[in-house]
């Protein structure tokens, strides 16, 4: 395992803080892998973005040892932009496979996103997984980050706890975040499918986790503030089963 600076616990949640980027995502996969090995068909909610990517190089570095398989393994992705077609390099699931399943035995049938094509109805998108989610027994293990504003998959302040998978409008400082995997600001998309908190919350376990002083007052929001709209990670203070891996930079603020 990688360095453990310190372990704690604040309200209902583990806090693990580590060294590094690297220790974060070799802990994280770790954790991962256990529940892989106890229960082989487990059902995951994976995100996207820049954190979970030494998780996901980690995960493959068992997968390649034979450690663990995902062959059995549902997974569902928190969220993905509307519209957008699945073969542009822009969108998650382009990003997915490029980044962890093109590299695993997971089955492209075990693997869902929202249906986020110009032709769909995002209404019926967003029905249709948290019926595909119910259906395979509910997510056992939630990989999450968080963003600089608190949210969680795309639940943009304000965001309620019961909030279930729908489409939503994406804010200017998310969209100038994302911008510097895009040419412009303005290819950004302005609307994503997402998971709602509620969804995210019937999660069994929750992993969340955060590298860099960017992140280091959001996590101290996350942590501190009342459960609240306006700081959407609030809500993660009353589930039962999670825990926040943090490098140490993100850590800052709470370790003060």
């Amino acid at each position: 395992m990688g360095m453990l600076i310190n372990k704690f616990k604040i309200h209902n949640i583990e806090i693990e803080v580590v060294e590094s980027k690297k220790a974060m995502g070799l802990r994280a996969a770790e954790m991962i892998a256990e529940r892989m090995l106890a229960k082989n068909d487990i059902v995951l909610g994976l995100s996207t973005g820049s954190t979970p990517l030494p998780v996901y190089a980690a995960l493959i570095a068992f997968y390649t040892k034979k450690m663990i398989s995902f062959k059995d393994v549902k997974t569902f992705n928190l969220d993905e932009y509307y519209p957008i077609e699945p073969s542009n390099k822009q969108s998650y699931q382009y990003a997915m496979k490029r980044d962890l399943f093109s590299q695993i035995d997971i089955p492209p049938e075990n693997i869902h996103f929202p249906d986020c094509l110009i032709s769909d109805s995002p209404v019926k998108a967003s029905r249709n997984y948290e019926h595909l989610i119910a259906k395979s027994g509910g997510i056992d293990l939630l990989l999450g980050g968080i963003g600089q504003n608190a949210h969680i998959g795309f639940n943009e302040p304000p965001a309620q706890s019961d909030s279930r998978t729908r489409l939503i409008e994406l804010t200017e400082e998310t969209r100038k975040i994302n911008s510097r995997f895009f040419a412009t600001i303005e290819e950004v998309p302005q609307y994503a499918i997402t998971m709602g908190l509620g969804t995210i919350l019937d999660s069994k376990e929750i992993i969340l986790c955060a590298s860099g002083t960017a992140k280091s007052e959001t996590i101290y929001k996350a942590l501190w503030e009342k459960p609240n709209p306006n700081v959407p990670a609030t809500y993660l203070q009353n589930h039962q089963n999670c825990r926040f891996i943090l490098e140490r930079a993100a850590a800052g603020r709470i370790l003060d």
